[in-house]
């Protein structure tokens, strides 16, 4: 009887276990098959801005920063944007005026990175990322096709003026990756297929104890 419980007991934790391993082996596969690869280039801040700043609609102002990208091992494609910089009195916050209108540039190229999340009368740090489509994405492969690339910073909208200010002296930082920002429903399902598997287990362990 004791064997039989022993016996029992194990083909129990066999299947959690088998069921982990084939997940893992899964994991791997996958993850084999769609690596993620980036390309990160930093540069300083050039400064514009103090007093009243009045961009037109579409108006690029330039001078945001030039990013080096020489020398890195290149993209295949582009699906997604991470871009760091410094701002004082954006006004970008939710809630306020420039919320979701003032917009990342890259080589005069309009980019889905909103530059939101800067306050006002405040001078932040702000990091913002987005995915990009097909199209942005490959019109962003030929400008790299240098190694080099520009940002600088645009209007979605007429909005009026703008005390918004770009200091110099801070590094702004720019990612390009071949994966995108949120996701995909491949890992998220399979992350949710191992946590049900995990409760299963733990609850299927609490019965036999009782």
């Amino acid at each position: 009887m004791t064997r039989n419980k022993m016996t029992r007991s194990h083909k129990a934790m066999l299947f959690p276990t088998r069921t982990m391993a084939g997940l893992a082996v899964l994991w791997l596969v996958l993850a084999g098959n769609g690596q993620a690869a980036s390309m990160t280039a930093s540069a300083w801040q050039s400064h514009w801005g103090g007093g009243d700043q009045e961009l037109d609609e579409g108006r690029i102002r330039p001078g945001v920063a030039a990013f080096d990208f020489t020398g890195q091992t290149p993209l295949t494609f582009i699906k997604s944007i991470t871009f760091t910089m410094t701002m004082f009195d954006g006004d970008t916050v939710w809630g306020e005026f420039d919320y979701r209108n003032l917009v990342l540039f890259l080589d005069q190229i309009q980019t889905p990175v909103w530059l939101n999340g800067f306050p006002d009368e405040t001078l932040k740090t702000v990091t913002n990322r987005a995915d990009v489509s097909p199209a942005v994405g490959d019109a962003l492969m030929v400008a790299l096709a240098d190694g080099w690339i520009g940002a600088a910073m645009g209007q979605a909208r007429i909005n009026g003026h703008n005390r918004l200010e770009i200091p110099s002296g801070y590094l702004a930082i720019l990612t390009f990756s071949d994966t995108t920002a949120v996701p995909e429903p491949g890992s998220m399902c399979l992350a949710g297929v191992g946590a049900a598997t995990a409760l299963a287990w733990k609850t299927r362990r609490r019965k036999q104890r009782s």
